[in-house]
């Protein structure tokens, strides 16, 4: 038996303890009470932790950029991205003596900002750059367009982009809610295929005459420490096939250069459909203006033209769909693959490579998507990123994808600072996920 001695210690104990509790649990911000969905495509639960030191704002439509760039001048932001004057849409840090409430506070008083957010850390620890004002909802097949904006309009949402995959719209969070509340309204509507919060992600980019300097085709030792065979051996399969210009290898990347002497003839004819998912300045060109995916495209299918590089398949042509791999929406990336898949009975056969990272972590739509092509009997190639970190990268990490990691000149030996080929910058993500390594 306790006696009313020992009851009473116990409360005098306890009582503070579950005060001190209570205080924390009210002390804490509206974000890290709400802050969370269940995906019912694939049932995963999605949990974010706001950060503290630093804020997501997004601008007003109309903004100048020297109006953003006061704002934030003004309360000591630092900038964290790129793609601020496209976007209208900033991730910063905050300085040490002015705290996230009283920086939301100051900037609901501008007439320039729009709405302002978190950075989130999810429960696998990516850091999420999340829009204030909008989400994203994907209707099941049976749903008419018509009844999808009905329901759209019914839940006090409006449709802020009509994405190009059917059915799969960027939406307005209703009128007091939060965008995870928002989330898990719509989640629960049988009409719906799935839904989530819109991101941004930013800095992805996961990289004839020199033939004989093309070490991943044909490792023979040209440089110091090289060793020779460390290729894909190419040659022996070059003696079979040199591809099929029915084989369609889709580029999703930056774009492409597309009067290069060495991909203009490998190029497939655009047509009038529109291959800029970039929400670019050039609407439907996929012009390349970072490079990437210009030598992406030339790793996979330059010509045989006896100038420049080799393609492993040269004589296959490449689709080059151009997504903003410096600062986009995840949904764009998502619409790209769709729009891949659905060109797949136009061709004898298709592979889709996506030579970057979601840095933001696992985002639905682009999954669902990846599903879909391979369901579809598209391989989807995905790199496992270049950190130098494990584990690797979504969307590599993805069950469904063919993840790559980068494999150095030299002894076999996964690409890190420290290998032969003396670029010590970059290093190859790792990790159980991973299916198999190639020449980086």
């Amino acid at each position: 038996m306790i006696s009313n001695h020992q009851k009473d210690v116990v409360w005098s104990i306890a009582v503070p303890f579950i005060m001190l509790i209570v205080v924390i649990l009210i002390a804490l911000p509206v974000w890290s009470q709400d802050s969370y969905y269940t995906d019912k495509l694939f049932g995963k639960t999605f949990v974010f932790a706001p950060k503290e030191k630093e804020i997501c704002v997004k601008f007003s439509t109309g903004a100048s950029f020297s109006q953003m760039q006061a704002v934030t001048s003004d309360l000591r932001f630092s900038p964290k991205t790129e793609g601020l004057a496209k976007l209208r849409y900033g991730v910063f840090a905050l300085p040490d003596d002015l705290p996230f409430s009283s920086a939301k506070e100051q900037l609901s008083g501008s007439s320039v900002v729009a709405g302002v957010m978190p950075v989130f850390t999810d429960q696998e620890g990516y850091d999420r750059y999340l829009d204030p004002e909008w989400f994203t909802v994907q209707f099941v097949e049976r749903v008419s367009t018509k009844n999808a904006e009905v329901i759209i309009s019914r839940w006090g949402s409006s449709i802020a982009i009509k994405q190009w995959t059917p059915g799969y719209y960027t939406v307005t969070v209703p009128s007091g809610m939060t965008v995870f509340e928002a989330v898990r309204t719509f989640m629960a509507c049988p009409e719906v295929r799935f839904t989530e919060p819109a991101a941004y992600s930013f800095n992805d980019l996961a990289a004839d005459t020199y033939l004989d300097q093309e070490w991943h085709l044909r490792n023979t030792g040209q440089e110091t420490g090289y060793t020779v065979g460390n290729d894909i051996n190419v040659f022996p399969a070059w003696n079979i096939s040199f591809g099929d210009p029915d084989v369609i290898v889709v580029i999703i990347d930056t774009g492409i250069d597309q009067t290069h002497p060495d991909l203009a003839g490998n190029v497939l004819p655009r047509g009038n459909e529109d291959w800029d998912f970039g929400n670019d300045d050039k609407p439907q060109e996929p012009d390349d203006r970072d490079g990437h995916g210009t030598a992406v495209s030339g790793i996979a299918a330059a010509v045989m033209n006896d100038i420049g590089v080799r393609g492993v398949a040269p004589a296959s042509r490449i689709m080059p769909l151009q997504v903003n791999l410096e600062s986009g929406y995840n949904q764009n990336r998502a619409d790209a693959i769709n729009y891949a898949v659905s060109r797949r009975n136009d061709f004898k056969r298709m592979v889709i490579n996506c030579s970057w990272i979601l840095s933001s972590g696992d985002f639905t739509a682009v999954h669902a998507a990846i599903q879909t092509a391979v369901n579809d009997n598209i391989p989807v190639i995905c790199a496992a990123g270049n950190s130098n970190t494990s584990p690797i990268y979504y969307p590599a990490k993805y069950s469904e994808t063919i993840a790559v990691a980068a494999m150095a000149p030299c002894d076999e030996l996964r690409k890190s600072p420290s290998t032969c080929d003396g670029e010590g910058w970059w290093g190859s993500s790792w990790g159980e996920d991973l299916d198999v390594a190639a020449p980086g």
